[in-house]
């Protein structure tokens, strides 16, 4: 029997918290970051689900000083860790805002600490966390522009080229982005396929991949017609994974509840405005 201390945490957005980018001059600023905000203790594994920041250098200060804490630490990605908020941030990925998953996903490979999460498995001493972003799933036209009205996705995320924008009518705007959001849904339908056939015990993500409960989202989001950007209605897919543990993000809220068997578990640091001064969040989880 094994018994892990596991923490976790989401939507770091830690350029709202740290204005440096520069890798050589991050190390004082992360580490007040970790300190002040995450507050971590010591602990077997830390899981970071998404959402991290805007600037990938600063997440791999971040994943060096963090180990100072932990023994492992797995990450997926959110949808703000596919963002290009700059001219510079474009440049240096080509207008590829995948690029920068993959720069993150090298990052990781190259150290046996880090474990980043995108449709596999990874077994540490007998426990198998396993993860995916996961996606929104809009599978008409219609949801597809109600993306591109109420999400900064469809301004920030890019796929190779500038994005097409069509003026209408009285000088109203209409945006298409030129990143095939659907065509992404399904990458992570097949990275969730992945694990389902490989199975785990703790199935991290960012995106919630089950209808949240009203009393775990915000206020404002309750029978909101935007609340398909917050959750995806997979939880018969959850549970051919066999996990006894969701970690998720993207809500920034702090929650824990139980769906037939599988608890659900949610910590975001959230913007500064947001932030509840609880830090990183830590359960026990007993191996037979």
């Amino acid at each position: 029997m094994n018994n892990f201390k596991i923490g976790y945490i989401s939507d770091l957005h830690m350029d709202f918290f740290v204005s440096q980018k520069d890798r050589n001059r991050l190390q004082k600023p992360v580490s007040n970051y970790i300190t002040q905000i995450m507050k971590p203790e010591k602990s077997d594994i830390l899981i970071l689900a998404g959402d991290l920041t805007h600037y990938n250098q600063q997440l791999f200060e971040l994943l060096e000083q963090l180990k100072e804490y932990t023994n492992d630490i797995f990450v997926t990605f959110g949808n703000h860790d596919l963002y290009l908020v700059s001219n510079s941030q474009r440049d240096r990925y080509n207008l590829q805002s995948e690029d920068r998953l993959k720069e993150i996903q090298e990052y990781c490979d190259n150290d046996p600490r880090l474990h980043y999460l995108d449709g596999n498995v990874v077994n540490i001493n007998g426990l198998k966390v396993g993860g995916y972003g996961n996606w929104y799933n809009l599978p008409t036209n219609g949801l597809i522009a109600q993306w591109n009205e109420v999400m900064n996705d469809s301004n920030l995320i890019y796929g190779g080229t500038e994005h097409n924008v069509i003026h209408y009518g009285y000088g109203a705007v209409e945006k298409h982005s030129n990143w095939d959001t659907q065509a992404f849904r399904k990458t992570q339908e097949d990275a969730l396929q992945r694990i389902i056939d490989e199975k785990c015990d703790i199935l991290v993500t960012h995106i919630c991949p089950s209808i949240i409960p009203d009393d775990h989202l915000f206020t404002g989001h309750i029978q909101d017609r935007d609340n398909i950007f917050y959750a995806t209605d997979d939880f018969e897919e959850v549970k051919k994974t066999e996990c006894e543990v969701v970690i998720y993000g993207h809500n920034h809220q702090i929650a824990e509840w139980s769906q037939e068997g599988i608890d659900f578990k949610t910590n975001a640091v959230g913007y500064p405005m947001e932030y509840q001064g609880n830090g990183i969040q830590y359960f026990d989880f007993i191996l037979d």
